[in-house]
């Protein structure tokens, strides 16, 4: 009875010690939320969705960018 279970128990490691995909993983891509906006450069607005940007940059790793 042992003998029948040594080659399930065996290729069970096997499977398990293998890595979880053998092909390479792709890049995450990076996406842009684009707004229209009448708000002329150097104003207040301009100001608060410019960092606005750079914190969304930061948070996301730079993968999301206004």
């Amino acid at each position: 009875m042992k003998r029948r279970f040594v080659p399930i128990v065996l290729l069970l490691v096997a499977a398990f010690s293998l890595p979880g995909s053998s092909t390479p993983t792709k890049a995450e891509e990076a996406y842009t939320l684009r707004i229209a906006s009448l708000v002329p450069d150097g104003s207040s607005w301009m100001k608060i969705l410019n960092a606005w940007n750079k914190t969304l940059q930061e948070k996301t790793d730079g993968r999301l960018k206004l």
